[in-house]
């Protein structure tokens, strides 16, 4: 009985390990964007988390599938938050407003694992329309994005992130509203995806070019985590973006809370 059990267990266990190995070999990444189906991806994620706990990566990619499918509250359980920064507090419309007089680019992150910092930004989009922004810039956006009808739906497969509703709904408002979006991310199979300097730099040539062909057009670009962040000896985005066009970006960092 015991030899039985014990040959339950390593067959259980092999199992388990070649389900994450499969997983992996197939760049966990892409279950992420596995058609509209979020809740498979979830299933997957978690099966591949349970096979390997420690992996921060599944943790922080099945944080991401758990709040495109809803499920924000698991999501904040797997990537806690960090504490709010100390300041004083003020209605976020009206600083907005004030801050983006003689600005061009505003910059908003994200945490790809909360649903609602892209409700924010949802919020925030008559404020910035009556600043005269016309454009969204989004990571993840497929070069086929600018097509998107405007009395269609949005397609997931214009994005990873736009299986998540929340996303999906702030995209067809810009569209609804006369907005052009504009995709800056970089190709999955180039050389230059294969590092972050490579990713960073790509990005931000990407976006100059645009600000570039719609010279004195206003833009809003979301991105996540430290892609927004301004410090140049740091090398992301932003930083790189002001190099290229001697702009300085509006950067509001939903991430830092």
């Amino acid at each position: 009985m015991i030899a039985v059990m014990r040959n339950f267990i390593f067959a259980a266990f092999l199992l388990a390990f070649m389900s994450y190995a499969g997983l992996l070999s197939a760049q966990p990444w892409a279950l992420l964007a596995e058609g509209n189906t979020p809740w498979r991806s979830v299933m997957q994620l978690r099966a591949a988390a349970a096979a390997a706990p420690r992996d921060p990566m599944l943790r922080q990619l099945l944080a991401q599938a758990e709040s495109i499918a809803g499920n924000e509250q698991a999501a904040c359980a797997l990537r806690p938050s960090r504490p709010p920064p100390s300041g004083e507090w003020a209605d976020a419309r009206g600083e907005l407003a004030a801050a983006l007089q003689a600005r061009q680019i505003v910059m908003f992150n994200e945490s790809h694992d909360r649903s609602r910092h892209r409700a924010w930004v949802l919020a925030m989009l008559p404020t910035l329309h009556a600043a005269g922004f016309r454009a969204l810039a989004a990571e993840t956006f497929s070069a086929g994005i600018a097509s998107l009808p405007v009395d269609g739906p949005v397609r997931s497969s214009d994005g990873i992130y736009l299986r998540d509703p929340v996303f999906a709904a702030l995209v067809q408002e810009a569209v609804r509203l006369g907005w052009d979006l504009v995709p800056y991310e970089v190709p999955a199979d180039s050389e230059a995806a294969l590092t972050r300097e490579g990713r960073e730099g790509a990005q931000a040539q990407a976006l100059a070019d645009w600000l570039q062909r719609n010279s004195g057009r206003a833009l809003v670009v979301m991105a996540g985590g430290e892609h927004i962040n301004e410090d140049p000896a740091a090398g992301w985005m932003a930083a790189r973006l002001t190099q290229l066009t001697g702009m300085d970006p509006l950067t509001i960092a939903q991430g830092a809370t």
